[in-house]
């Protein structure tokens, strides 16, 4: 999955190590395995989750709650695949986390990068006056 530049820092690693956790599931055989596997997932992503809208808060970022709607999203999926583990679904699981991580971090988490880089950019056109 190609990622974009969030923050060039913390965020950036989380995002791909998230991406690691989840491209584990390919060598999960079990019920147990898969289940673990997710409780991971859900507990790297929740601290993630934690990190990214401390820094909207921190910035000021007007969608921090819809932002924070969406991580509650990802947390059902994942609990999802906790429940369900590798019953005939467990693919189309795999995909939908997949598909909302990579939705997520290409259009979401980019959309508060270019606010904030915006905001940077007119502080410093309006100090440069």
């Amino acid at each position: 999955m190609e990622l974009p530049v969030i923050d060039d820092g913390v965020l950036d690693r989380q995002h791909q190590y998230l991406v690691k956790l989840l491209g584990q599931f390919d060598g999960y055989r079990s019920k147990l395995e898969v289940a673990a596997g997710a409780k991971a997932l859900l507990l790297y992503a929740m601290e993630h989750f934690y990190s990214e809208e401390g820094l909207m808060r921190a910035e000021g970022y007007p969608d921090v709650g819809r932002h924070h709607d969406l991580h509650d999203d990802f947390r059902t999926l994942c609990e999802n695949m906790v429940v369900e583990g590798t019953d005939l679904e467990f693919s189309r699981l795999v995909s939908n986390i997949s598909d909302w991580l990579a939705n997520h971090i290409q259009v979401e988490d980019l959309r508060f990068s270019v606010w904030r880089r915006d905001r940077v950019v007119s502080r410093l056109a309006t100090c440069a006056y």
